[in-house]
């Protein structure tokens, strides 16, 4: 089953009265890779977010309503990530593919097996 980026709040786990609000809206999204440190800031019309990794490494990824472990691994253009609930379980994966135009970034959901895909432009 494949879900629009419009439903990626919902899988994030923001309510979805939120998330409505947020469907039609601009989303800014700031990459900075430094060293083997990878930080994505999300500027979106309700919400901002600050994502950050190091690569190889696992980290607590925090969201609203709970916290991930994810670890980030770099091959060649292509960023993979893989997290998992706090019980270890595996949560999802997501991929950031960087372009010359920009970057696409694909979700996969491992519990509902759902899968997303966004496209940002380069400004």
């Amino acid at each position: 089953m494949e879900v629009t980026a419009k439903l990626i709040p919902l899988f994030l786990g923001v309510p979805e009265d939120k998330a409505k609000l947020v469907e039609n809206a601009t989303t800014v999204l700031e990459v900075t890779i430094d060293g083997n440190k990878f930080r994505l800031q999300t500027d979106e019309k309700l919400n901002s977010h600050v994502t950050e990794f190091v690569l190889g490494q696992e980290v607590d990824e925090k969201f609203s309503s709970h916290t991930l472990k994810t670890i980030a691994k770099l091959d060649g253009n292509v960023i993979n990530v893989e997290s998992k609930e706090a019980d270890g379980k595996p949560a999802g994966t997501r991929t950031y593919k960087f372009t010359d135009s920009g970057l696409e970034i694909e979700y996969n959901s491992v519990k509902d097996n759902y899968t997303a895909k966004r496209v940002y432009k380069r400004i």
